[in-house]
Formats: structure tokens, sequence, C-alpha cells
């Protein structure tokens, strides 16, 4: 896939021609607004950026239909130019018995491999490599393993549009997705394996270590931040990602919708009470999340495979981290929400 095929920002300039923007929804390529970053040449490890992550989660079901998640994430947790150490975490979740196990190891320099050609980190608990057509995982960790392999057919999704925003620490954050992985593999908790075959979700993210304007860290020390970050598939093959970050006291909540065709829509998200941030309980129970899905099923209008039946155009808010607020004009939007549920 050529980078003018990635997800880029959708232009304000679309805004002039509604005739066009009405008979079809815009795609996000690259002679409407540069990207920032390649995210194909970024899977590599970004030695002069802080917090490099790679997360791969599984959405599976063995041929008997018993259902488990996981996660494979890697984190690396020392600033540029300090001896590296990385965190290696497995989550699974056994869905059909209600039953969640998770850990983190830290790793040091002389124990993992970090290649900056390539996507590749091999710790001695978890390996992820490849690239953004095919992504291979693998943990170890005595009370639970993993080995998958994921194929990623379709487009990269930028989260609110640039795949830049503020977040952790304030500092600009890169985050991309890749959706709609299909794969097959296995897991083995408590000494018992699993074949499991699914859906496979890959988010690659950073923290910049200088600021766009070249401010650096200094002016946004000190500064208090949470978050909720969510992958929903829905049935039709939308995906959509979910943020709602609070910085200083300020709510930032959004959705990115992609559509198969690589076209992007952000859509604002309704808030939802936010715990407080050592309350010790879960960020949001079902009872907190369930309104707010429904409120983003109804922005998310690129929802439905059939062609938009309202004939009224309807804009929703872009977060820009260079600006307050930036508002984009969008295709009609289809008012009946999928009845699928997210993975």
């Amino acid at each position: 896939m050529s980078n003018s095929n990635l997800s880029n920002p959708i232009s304000a300039s679309q805004t002039n021609a509604p005739q066009k923007m009405a008979a079809q929804r815009v795609k996000a390529v690259n002679e409407l607004c540069p990207p920032l970053f390649d995210p194909v040449g970024s899977l590599a490890f970004r030695p002069d950026q802080h917090s490099n992550s790679w997360f791969l989660s599984g959405y599976l079901e063995t041929a008997t239909g018993h259902k488990f998640n996981c996660l494979v994430h890697q984190l690396v947790r020392s600033s540029p130019g300090q001896p590296v150490e990385i965190a290696s975490i497995l989550n699974i979740t056994d869905l059909s018995r209600l039953e969640y196990r998770s850990e983190e190891r830290v790793h040091s320099a002389g124990e993992v491999t970090l290649a900056t050609d390539r996507m590749q980190i091999v710790t001695p608990t978890s390996t992820i490599e490849g690239d953004h057509r095919s992504v291979h995982a693998q943990a170890e960790f005595g009370w639970g393993a993993l080995d998958f392999t994921a194929e990623f057919p379709g487009h990269i999704m930028m989260n609110g549009g640039s795949g830049v925003f503020n977040c952790v620490d304030s500092l600009p954050t890169v985050q991309y997705s890749i959706p709609w992985g299909k794969g097959s593999g296995w897991i083995t908790l408590d000494g018992v394996r699993h074949d499991l075959t699914g859906e496979f979700w890959f988010d690659r993210q950073w923290l910049i270590s200088r600021g766009i304007m070249e401010e650096g860290h200094r002016a946004l020390v000190g500064s208090s931040y949470k978050w909720v970050w969510m992958d929903l598939n829905l049935s039709n093959g939308i995906a959509l990602g979910l943020w709602d970050i609070e910085l200083s006291g300020e709510r930032h909540g959004w959705v990115t919708a992609l559509l198969q065709d690589g076209t992007h829509i952000i859509a604002a998200l309704e808030h939802w009470p936010m715990m407080p941030a050592n309350s010790g309980q879960a960020q949001h129970p079902v009872s907190a999340i369930r309104p707010a899905l429904k409120s983003m099923f109804r922005l998310s209008t690129a929802c439905s495979k059939s062609p938009p039946s309202c004939s009224t155009r309807k804009s929703r808010r872009l977060f820009n981290p260079n600006m307050r607020e930036s508002r984009i004009s969008q295709a009609p939007m289809a008012e009946s929400p999928s009845p699928a549920t997210p993975s």
C-alpha cells in the first residue's frame, strides 16, 4: 500500500464542494493534507522518541465456540538516550468463563532486540514483528502463552484524522491503528491449549520528544491527565477508534470511523463521567459506557452500508492539536445505527 492510499486528515477545503460531498464520501489522500509522519516506516523502533509502544489485540474463538480476547503490549519505558528498559505485557480474557489474567514484566537492554529498520521487538517473554500487512506476536509467561499471525489487508486509521494529538503528559502523541486483521494461532492458559481464529487490531504509539512548535517538554510539565482508549469493531465492517481524554481538567472526546475504502469520519463523542484516577474502580463500567456507545453509533454515520437516507449535511468536530476547535463538513448521515455490538 503506497502512502497516497494511507489514511490522512479530511481537508477543510472539501467544504467548498458541497454537491460533490453530497454525492460521495470524500477520501483522505495525500493531495489534500500531507501526513505528519510515515505510518509504515514508523512501525520500527524510534529511539529518538518517548514511550514507543506496540499493541496487538485479538478477538478469538475455537472451533467449538470458546471465546477469548488477548493483548500483547510492548512499551519502551526508558527515555531517549537512557539504557533501554521495556515492559512486556500479556492480557488474556476467557470470555466464555469470564476470567481475566494479566502480567507485566520489565526487561533491560541486554535482554531485548529493538530493530530500527523494521518492526521487530523481541524480549524474553514476548515478540511482535512484521509490517503493516502481516504481524506475528508471541508471548510466554508460564501461566499463559500465545502465538498468532494476523494479516491486515485494509487501510490504516489515523486517530483524530491526523494521528497526532495531546495525551500522556500533555505531549503530542502519535497514535494510529490497523484494524480488520484476520488470523489464527493458539493460546495456552493454565496448561490447556486452545487453537483459535479470529479478528485482530494493531496499534502503534509514541510521544513526540519535542513539541510541534519546538517547545519540547518544558512547557507542558505539571499537567494532569487520564484517558479512555477503545477499539470497536462493527459487524458491517466499520472500524471505530474511541478516545476520551481529560487534560488538566479539560475533556476532549472523539470517534474516528474508518470505512473499508479508507475514508475517515471524525465525530464528537458524548462524554460520560470518569472515575477518579485513584478510585480503584474501573474507569467505565458497562452501564456507563452503553449510553456513550449508542451516541457513537448515531454519530458514526458511515455505519450503514446503504446510501445515506437523510437529505441534510451534518458537521462534526475534528480535534486538532494545533487549534482549539475546527469543524469539517461531512456527507449525509444515516440516523439508524447498526445493530452490531462491539467485540
